[in-house]
């Protein structure tokens, strides 16, 4: 699957990033145990609306990170919905996706509306239309102002045994959604599992 960036030029999925990224990804950081990246999220929150906004390459190095707090941000007794700010976010990989997708299913779950995703880059608005987003979130390109201050959120190096299983678990959401999306996955999806098991059984008895 391909879309066009702002630049024009072609990107492909990142599908193979995320088979090799999940096993093995060199972090630099001056901070022990926090993670440098090139993208970073900004949360808040407003009358129990929450603002998730995304800054430049957001890849699966903040992928634990960003689920727990999605995780407590929902099962919070005032969440009335949530917005997605992606208007600075200058990639989205498949597994920052399909946890995207995980709070949308998890948000019309609690009975609240669609989540706003408020992006004006036609590469990842594309992105979102191919893989069947439409179904799940409303997308506007207007400029969204907040009503409530984001602050970064702490994003820590995640080990090896829980980023194999938070990208695993965020691309069985991405099938969950449509076929086409099924296909896309099957093989990674199935790589990933046959992975868990055998470094389960490896942890279970080992040499």
């Amino acid at each position: 699957m391909k879309w066009q960036n702002r630049r024009g030029r072609l990107c492909s999925l990142p599908v193979n990033f995320a088979i090799r990224q999940h096993i093995d990804f060199t972090v630099h950081t001056g901070e022990p145990g926090v993670v440098m990246q090139s993208g970073h999220i900004m949360v808040g929150t407003h009358e129990g609306v929450y603002i998730i906004k995304l800054i430049g390459d957001v890849r699966l190095d903040l992928c634990t990170s960003f689920d727990s707090f999605t995780e407590d941000m929902i099962g919070q007794d005032d969440f009335v919905g949530v917005a997605f700010d992606l208007h600075e976010a200058h990639g989205i990989d498949s597994t920052t996706l399909g946890l995207i997708a995980k709070i949308a299913i998890c948000t019309l779950e609690r009975g609240c509306q669609k989540p706003l995703v408020f992006c004006s880059d036609q590469g990842i608005r594309h992105l979102f239309d191919a893989m069947g987003f439409n179904a799940l979130v409303e997308i506007s390109d207007e400029q969204y102002e907040p009503s409530a201050q984001t602050i970064p959120l702490e994003c820590r190096i995640p080990s090896e045994h829980a980023a194999r299983e938070k990208v695993l678990e965020a691309h069985r959401v991405l099938m969950s959604m449509n076929e086409r999306n099924a296909e896309t996955f099957h093989d990674l999806v199935h790589t990933l599992e046959q992975e868990c098991e055998r470094l389960g059984n490896t942890s279970t008895h080992p040499q």
